[in-house]
């Protein structure tokens, strides 16, 4: 199993859930960005472990497509949705509507009420 992804643990409870044995993973930065380089420590450890497949999401899968012209194993994307539970959807629902009142009430602003002219300008 190979994944760039915030929590690895959840990932690994998710494939145990499946049925899967993860003989060997690899763990990458959340939201990491491919390169050749990455490419050949994956094939070198896949050779290395002789892997018989790649599990990895569907995001990396698609971050990897661009590198994979060899990939001496088949890769096995994930799909994973996310289902909210009890009043999951509320709760989330209420804390994205504070957030945006948060950020539409207008600031305070520094300017002083111009309204009266100057003596000086009323002239003109």
């Amino acid at each position: 199993c190979l994944a760039g992804i915030a929590r690895p643990d959840a990932l690994e409870r998710t494939l145990a859930d499946m049925g899967i044995n993860a003989a060997e993973v690899q763990w990458w930065p959340d939201h990491h960005q491919y390169t050749v380089a990455d490419a050949k420590v994956i094939h070198d450890w896949a050779d290395r472990n002789r892997l018989d497949a790649l599990i990895t999401t569907e995001k990396d899968a698609v971050k990897l497509d661009v590198l994979k012209a060899d990939w001496p194993l088949p890769v096995v994307a994930l799909h994973i949705e996310m289902e909210m539970l009890d009043d999951g959807e509320a709760v989330l629902s209420g804390l994205i509507d504070e957030m945006l009142k948060e950020h539409s009430e207008p600031e305070p602003s520094d300017e002083r009420d111009n309204g009266d002219l100057d003596e000086e300008h009323s002239h003109h």
